[in-house]
């Protein structure tokens, strides 16, 4: 390297910050997450059957879909450190435990409260969880889309996926606490499809993200 530019290069060089251990880095948007589980049964209470349905199945398996959570966006904040990508085997056993830990949950609460005379499933029910369940989780995706942008993720659609992932399996978790629906097929198709819906806007958001901060460097 010419002297010149090796002096050019060393002139520019400015002391950077390191990033926190992705562990570490979830474990503080814990607050965020567990503000975007909250969200359903803080606005519109909590379901009738929530004693039928015990507080281990309840209140259990929704912190247990936190945790998922938690796990899933430390590995999205892994993927945005170079060098330190999460196995795809791995990555996608995560990313299938956010859909299936909502689909397991479903069919338990179904079997020990179901419901004693079966509703026809409507459009309109099942909108509003699908709506709703998007709408407050949108705010948590596109955070995370935007501090995966502060690293360098090799794969920005699969840090979007886990972080999506994590985003939708967070808000499950306290919308299952206030939705009266026990039929599994109304909680695979509108909750599940709540928590995909968020999946692929992690994905679109934090590739949108990531070509903007290259195209701005």
């Amino acid at each position: 390297m010419p002297d010149e530019l090796r002096a050019r290069v060393a002139g520019d060089l400015r002391p950077v910050r390191p990033f926190l251990p992705p562990w570490l880095r979830a474990l503080l948007l814990v607050p965020a997450a567990a503000l975007a589980w909250a969200v359903a049964p803080a606005v519109f209470g909590v379901r009738s059957d929530l004693t039928a349905i015990g507080p281990l199945l309840a209140w259990g398996g929704s912190l247990l879909q936190l945790a998922i959570a938690a796990m899933v966006i430390a590995a999205a904040f892994r993927e945005a450190v170079p060098g330190e990508q999460v196995p795809r085997t791995i990555a996608a056993a995560l990313l299938a435990s956010g859909f299936l830990i909502t689909v397991a949950l479903a069919v338990a609460t179904d079997a020990v409260s179901p419901e004693p005379v079966p509703r026809t499933e409507t459009l309109a029910a099942w909108w509003f969880c699908w709506e709703s369940a998007v709408r407050a989780g949108a705010p948590l995706v596109l955070l995370l889309a935007v501090l995966l942008a502060r690293g360098l993720p090799m794969r920005p659609a699969l840090a979007g996926a886990l972080s999506g992932m994590g985003a939708g399996t967070a808000i499950d978790g306290g919308w299952r606490l206030y939705c009266s629906y026990s039929n599994p097929t109304h909680v695979i198709l509108s909750h599940g499809g709540a928590v995909l819906a968020l999946t692929v806007a992690g994905v679109a958001v934090t590739v949108a993200v990531d070509r903007l901060r290259q195209k701005s460097r």
